[in-house]
């Protein structure tokens, strides 16, 4: 098995047939097919469905493409590193939305200041997605609000966080103490969408007591979630660090909740097997001393 016969692989998966793998690569359909087939006795699984028109691949194949990626992006940072072509490679960091909004503009100038000639790029997105890109390296480097579940990648918790029971200055919870469980459940509540690691912390937390959410809006977005509270349609369950403003225009309520804390931490997650650039360490060292508590201090002033 070489590095020849991963690319090929790794251009089979993407166009799912091997004519045009092979038209890609400038080699003959024979060599592509013959390239397969070796790997496929080398590892003594199939990688790929044959069907008429098309390649499905295994899950074999799933975990192979995995490695593979791995494997020819640390090859690309090594001739980069060895040949001194790019000394400062692209750098692609992921975002979950809250952190998103809240944190990573602050550690992108951080970021910028100490590295000004790296080329670095952003994706915001869920928790599964983003999980998903840094499996298949298409990103470098990530900081999380949910929980990632793929052994292959470190996760470091780095930011504390806490999510806050919010509504508007109109809902009659706005000039309550605190509520309960039990009134929650009979609420309509904006949440964020599938994938999210804050829909997930709050729905979990409430079905460990028994209790099921009225869900009326689903956002992909925290400002679209803080408009439609403001606007008094229903409840939110946020982080404490994307309603600074509001909380302190009065345009949005922290409502307390009966002997429930949502704290959590935002995480520093990459590859186990992620060669660490000059980027992405000093990446990695300002996440881990990244302090900005004016909206921590909003909390404990409200529970006081």
């Amino acid at each position: 098995m070489t590095i020849r016969h991963l690319k090929i692989f790794i251009e089979v998966a993407r166009c799912g047939k091997m004519s045009k793998a092979a038209a890609n690569l400038y080699i003959s359909q024979p060599t592509v097919s013959q390239t397969i087939s070796e790997l496929e006795n080398h590892y003594k699984v199939r990688l790929f469905e044959r069907f008429p028109k098309s390649l499905h691949i295994t899950s074999e194949g799933k975990v192979l493409l995995q490695y593979a990626k791995q494997v020819i992006a640390a090859l690309d940072d090594l001739e980069n590193a060895m040949s001194r072509s790019d000394l400062n490679p692209p750098v692609r960091i992921g975002a979950t939305v809250t952190v998103g909004s809240c944190v990573i503009g602050d550690i992108l100038e951080m970021l910028e200041e100490r590295c000004p000639q790296s080329d670095i790029s952003v994706c915001i997105n869920n928790t599964k997605t983003i999980e998903e890109l840094l499996l298949a390296n298409d990103l470098d480097i990530a900081l999380v609000e949910g929980t990632i579940k793929n052994r292959d990648l470190i996760c470091t918790p780095v930011i504390e966080d806490y999510l806050v029971l919010v509504c508007s200055d109109r809902h009659p919870f706005a000039k309550r103490k605190c509520v309960s469980l039990e009134e929650l459940s009979k609420e309509p509540f904006i949440l964020r969408e599938e994938g999210s690691g804050t829909r997930s912390l709050f729905l979990n937390s409430m079905a460990a007591k028994g209790y099921s959410v009225r869900e009326k809006w689903t956002c992909t977005n925290a400002d679209t979630i803080k408009q439609a509270v403001m606007a008094n349609r229903g409840l939110s369950v946020i982080s404490i660090r994307a309603v600074e403003q509001e909380l302190k225009q009065g345009h949005i309520h922290i409502v307390p909740v009966e002997d429930c804390r949502w704290k959590r931490n935002f995480c520093l997650t990459y590859h186990k097997n992620k060669f660490l650039s000059v980027a992405l360490t000093h990446f990695i060292e300002i996440a881990k001393g990244y302090s900005k508590n004016e909206a921590l201090s909003l909390l404990l002033d409200k529970k006081n």
